[in-house]
């Protein structure tokens, strides 16, 4: 792919992917108990913490034994075919397992493009911006 169609592509994408939350968002502005959002990267860290919102906004009955199970059979190494998180495997929906390895695999160039192009969006959502 030419770098000038890459880079009409990677804006594009960006735009869409910022305004598809936009809409997301303001449709469920007047309905918050309708919509819970949850980022990637803080449900690594804060496993456990996460699915207790989780399932508190889906009005599940909370039981600490019912987030350990979620929390074993969800691990990236089962997920995987038994690869440790960071071990890479392209061909694989599971392709890592880890949170914000796109800025390694971006160069600069694609970072700036998605970064001006999406607007305040990852700004928002608590994305760092170069």
């Amino acid at each position: 792919m030419r770098t000038e169609d890459f880079d009409k592509f990677l804006r594009e994408y960006a735009h869409g992917w910022a305004n598809d939350i936009r809409r997301v968002r303001e449709a469920f502005r007047d309905l918050p108990h309708l919509y819970h959002e949850v980022r990637y990267e803080d449900l690594l860290k804060e496993t456990e913490r996460r699915l207790n919102a989780i399932l508190t906004f889906l009005g599940v009955e909370q039981a600490p034994d019912l987030v350990q199970r979620i929390v074993i059979e969800n691990t990236f190494r089962r997920l995987s075919g038994d690869r440790e998180a960071g071990t890479e495997d392209r061909g694989s929906f599971y392709r890592k397992g880890v949170a914000g390895e796109w800025e390694k695999i971006l160069p600069p160039r694609a970072r700036q493009i998605f970064t001006d192009s999406s607007g305040d969006m990852l700004e928002e959502l608590g994305y760092k911006t170069d």
